[in-house]
């Protein structure tokens, strides 16, 4: 066995946590230990000796304060609809999970700054945060003994899109304008090139944010994911081709074409087109016309330039039934759907975080509640590198 072998972690082997061990004084409301599985890919023959894992990765929308709307959540009482209280056991419940890399969502500048950087150093991470306009933002850690930064980047998606319009000769003014006023959005994208003490691999993690938008937009999801990844991917390549690890939430479920995009490699006029006439009462009909735009401003954006994999589909051969849960709508209506996702290639994906069944997450209503302290669900794996 390699030196760093004695490192890794085994299938079925969790590591042992005292969860009221609490360090720091805003962590004293921790979550039991999660009674979530953990759900191996099984070995590609009964005899072979277990695959072991060289990192955790967690991706979790923890949901900002600046997104509890006024009337919104009140199915949650308020020792359970703000931040001041599921603080801490959103750490406690980072803390049973004993990720190396956490990837958060809605983590705001404020939160960041005052609560998850100061408590997250206590337990050896090390953390940047990138704000976006809307008083959101995404945070990535990494533990300090098993991680170093080697390079960071983020930028605003729309102003990536104005890029490409400044660059294209051929864009006329009408169609810039509404391009412009189409994309215009507050998400961002952050990537982090880590390197593993360990074994010395390195690794791109992108974290995103996809807009919302009602489902009503798939065109600029898909727009917004797809160079998302190119950002990821540029410096994967700076990197001597790279691992990459691609999560978040990306408001998408498994049925809309952004899923696709992600699974296949491309989507088309076709696909764009097919799924558009079982939801025609839902899509706004400026986002569709703008496929055929967007394709020509940015030829070839709806084709990837690598395959990647999806974690959950990967180990289990589909991905969770439901990661969010919440009646928080226009029309307050609860809903459940499967909208984060974990994606890598150059990696093997070992096992994963199960996830709840639809009906746990309504126990009190919709989420987040006094056992889960967001509405969305942590999802996780244990990958090994090649």
């Amino acid at each position: 066995m390699a030196a760093c072998d004695v490192h890794r972690r085994r299938w079925g082997a969790l590591r042992s946590r005292n969860p009221s061990d609490v360090i720091g004084s805003t962590l004293d409301d921790v979550t039991q230990e999660s009674d979530r599985r953990w759900l191996p890919r099984e070995p590609v023959l009964p005899s072979s000796d277990p695959v072991l894992a060289d990192f955790r990765l967690v991706s979790w929308n923890i949901l900002s304060d600046n997104c509890i709307l006024s009337g919104q959540y009140l199915y949650c009482p308020s020792e359970v609809r703000y931040m001041d209280h599921r603080h801490g056991r959103i750490v406690g419940e980072l803390r049973s999970i004993d990720p190396d890399i956490v990837c958060l969502q809605e983590a705001d500048e404020d939160n960041f700054r005052f609560r998850l950087k100061p408590d997250m150093e206590k337990l050896g991470y090390h953390g940047i945060n990138h704000p976006t306009g809307d008083g959101q933002g995404l945070a990535t850690f990494w533990k300090l003994k098993e991680f170093q930064m080697i390079e960071e980047k983020s930028k605003i998606l729309s102003n990536i899109i104005n890029e490409h319009l400044d660059k294209n000769p051929n864009v006329d003014v009408d169609t810039r304008m509404s391009v412009e006023k189409w994309s215009r959005r507050p998400e961002v994208t952050s990537v982090v090139l880590l390197r593993h003490l360990k074994t010395g691999s390195d690794v791109a993690v992108g974290n995103i944010h996809v807009g919302w938008m009602g489902l009503r937009r798939p065109t600029l999801q898909a727009t917004q994911i797809a160079l998302a990844f190119r950002e990821a991917m540029d410096l994967v390549v700076t990197a001597s081709d790279c691992s990459l690890v691609f999560c978040g939430d990306f408001n998408t479920p498994p049925s809309f074409p952004a899923y696709r995009l992600l699974t296949t490699g491309s989507i088309d006029k076709d696909a764009m087109e097919d799924f558009v006439d079982h939801h025609s009462d839902v899509i706004d009909e400026v986002d569709l016309r703008n496929f055929e735009v967007i394709t020509k401003v940015i030829p070839e954006i709806f084709q990837l330039p690598v395959a990647i994999q999806s974690a959950y589909l990967s180990v289990t051969g589909h991905e969770p039934n439901a990661t969010n849960c919440d009646g928080a709508h226009e029309d307050r209506v609860v809903r459940s759907f499967c909208l984060d996702y974990i994606w890598y290639r150059k990696l093997d994906s070992i096992r994963v975080l199960e996830a709840p069944e639809p009906e746990l997450l309504t126990t009190e209503v919709a989420l987040p509640n006094r056992k889960i302290p967001s509405d969305h669900v942590p999802i996780a794996t244990d990958f090994a590198f090649h």
